[in-house]
């Protein structure tokens, strides 16, 4: 930092902080754009369907997200599972490291009912007892 001195020679008299000030809003500016790119969950966008009992869970609980587009192909984060065996697979090793998971199946509104029971079916093989399915609030009427 730069301190401004006298002509007598006497010592510093102020100290300027405008670069340290600089550096933190950079230092900020970065922090916030990485931590909104760091949310890998909603990686594969769907269209959930529409539920009026649909709500927000109210405690924190740790979640394994699985996600089925409407083409039937299922995804956890960016990772592309292929069938209901790499489900069980991929759910007893999560369940391995945290036995208390709760899974929630995001399915988009186009996908079989078939993709969502075999999502279900391997969750339950594969040890994790809580599921949510994710759904959309029904929008109101005007």
């Amino acid at each position: 930092m730069a301190a401004a001195q006298s002509s007598d020679g006497k010592g510093m008299h102020a100290i300027n902080i405008t670069p340290m000030v600089d550096i933190i809003l950079v230092l900020l500016v970065i922090f916030m754009v990485t931590s909104s790119t760091m949310y890998a969950e909603a990686a594969i966008e769907v269209d959930k369907p529409e539920a009026a009992t649909g709500a927000a869970s109210a405690e924190e609980v740790e979640t394994l997200t699985l996600t089925c587009d409407a083409s039937g192909a299922y995804f956890a984060g960016e990772l592309r599972l292929d069938d209901g065996a790499a489900i069980r697979s991929f759910a007893a090793s999560v369940v391995a490291e945290r036995p208390q998971v709760q899974a929630v199946l995001r399915c988009d509104r186009a996908a079989r009912v078939d993709a969502l029971v075999t999502a279900i079916d391997a969750l339950r093989q594969a040890g994790v007892h809580k599921y949510a399915i994710a759904t959309d609030p029904v929008a109101p009427r005007p």
